[in-house]
């Protein structure tokens, strides 16, 4: 590397921790984070493909949507998203809050995948990793699909409360008739989260979880423990820089093929298209379109290549 890169992303870092750092004096100061408009580290600012009608589902401004598909009429789900904001206990004693901001729109996307082939999922057990306060895909594909077994996951005590809040929820609206859904809290870094749920799953997926350095490798762990021999992880992330292809390097050496794929829905790939061709200045193809990521363990893509 050059000297002058060097100094260059030498005063990136630099600045980027004095935005964190402003972050967490604004947070001391006020017990919360900054609004939205404020200094941060980040900005949120695209935030939907659209492929779902969502209306409120309850008080205008409240937290309970309703999120449905066109794809099928089973496809309808009651979901609380995060209102106000994080409290600083939170912030400095939970695992990885960016679940408890919104859905992305990978999982958006994702979701949208797992509906319209929600038929390959028939008596098959699903695990979400990852899936933020509301598990969107594997709550959907819980309701669409005949699935034997969906658990839904993250890392932070906070989004699984909701998520166990949405369950009751649409059980008692009679959206939710699959008795093998369930939730738990799995952090990829702790071996004990993983315990007794080795093997048991025959497709994982997860959407956007890539970024984070250092639980990348964890969550490579993570998907090879859970799957079975023959298992499948679906993974629906941006680019992010490089975060999406050291990924596939860890995943690699773990032993796993990867099919990597950038067109896999015409009416995503026309939405992207469609903000790329008018020049969105709040859309960024590296930051916000999910490439779909397909896992399989090395044995079975041996043994998938001496059937055929």
């Amino acid at each position: 590397m050059e000297t002058g890169d060097a100094e260059d992303v030498s005063a990136r870092a630099r600045m980027l921790a004095a935005k964190r750092w402003n972050i967490l004096r604004l947070a001391l100061q006020r017990g919360k984070l900054p609004k939205s408009g404020e200094e941060s580290a980040s900005v949120r600012s695209f935030a939907a493909f659209g492929v779902f009608w969502v209306v409120p589902a309850g008080e205008p401004g409240g937290p309970w949507w309703m999120y449905r598909s066109s794809l099928c009429a089973e496809a309808a789900v009651l979901v609380k998203l995060p209102t106000g904001q994080l409290q600083l206990h939170e912030i400095l004693h939970s695992f990885d809050n960016t679940g408890n901001i919104c859905v992305w729109p990978a999982e958006e996307v994702m979701t949208h995948y797992l509906i319209k082939h929600r038929n390959v999922f028939s008596s098959l057990s699903i695990c979400e990793l990852g899936g933020g306060s509301t598990c969107l895909a594997g709550l959907m594909l819980a309701v669409s699909s005949e699935a034997k077994r969906v658990l839904l996951t993250d890392g932070n005590e906070r989004a699984v409360a909701n998520i166990n809040e949405m369950l009751k929820r649409n059980r008692m609206a009679g959206f939710l008739h699959n008795e093998g859904t369930a939730c738990r809290v799995l952090r990829w870094d702790k071996k004990d989260d993983v315990l007794g749920l080795q093997g048991q799953f025959d497709v994982v997926v997860c959407a956007d979880c890539l970024f984070l350095d250092d639980y990348r490798a964890c969550l490579v762990q993570t998907i090879d423990d859970l799957l079975k021999p023959c298992g499948t992880a679906l993974v629906f992330s941006p680019r992010r820089g490089k975060t999406l292809e050291l990924f596939c390097e860890l995943a690699r050496c773990c032993k796993f093929c990867i099919e990597k794929t950038q067109i896999y829905d015409e009416e995503v790939w026309e939405k992207h298209c469609k903000m790329q061709a008018n020049g969105e200045k709040i859309y960024d193809e590296d930051l916000h379109y999910p490439y779909m990521l397909t896992l399989r363990k090395a044995s079975s893509c041996s043994i998938e290549k001496t059937a055929h």
